[in-house]
């Protein structure tokens, strides 16, 4: 994976949701701490949207994909990225993300992803 070097897609999947879940809240609280700093925050965004986008790819549970799916579609609206530029709305959206994230590895706990 680019972002994260050190972890390949086959190891990411064999983890538990509520660890990915945790690893994408994890990004989302550094893109709004460090949302001062474009490039730290930025490259946070980028990690995040990546571990995303494996989720995106993974054949989930149907109850799993019906709670993903208004954090997902929050995480991709149209014009959001253009958006984060702006340092106070980065800032605030990794917040929101980071907890959305957090609330559905609670939700996660003890589920797997299923190969797609």
């Amino acid at each position: 994976m680019k972002s994260h070097p050190s972890l390949t897609r086959a190891e990411l999947v064999q983890k538990p949701l509520s660890s990915i879940a945790l690893l994408i809240a994890s990004e989302f609280n550094r893109m709004a701490t460090r949302s001062r700093f474009d490039d730290q925050s930025m490259s946070a965004k980028d990690r995040a949207y990546e571990l995303l986008g494996v989720l995106e790819s993974m054949r989930l549970p149907l109850a799993v994909a019906e709670e993903l799916k208004p954090t997902y579609d929050q995480c991709v609206q149209k014009g959001l990225i253009n958006r984060m530029k702006d340092p106070v709305v980065r800032e605030q959206l990794g917040r929101d993300f980071c907890q959305s994230f957090m609330r559905l590895a609670e939700l996660w706990k003890g589920k797997t992803l299923h190969h797609a």
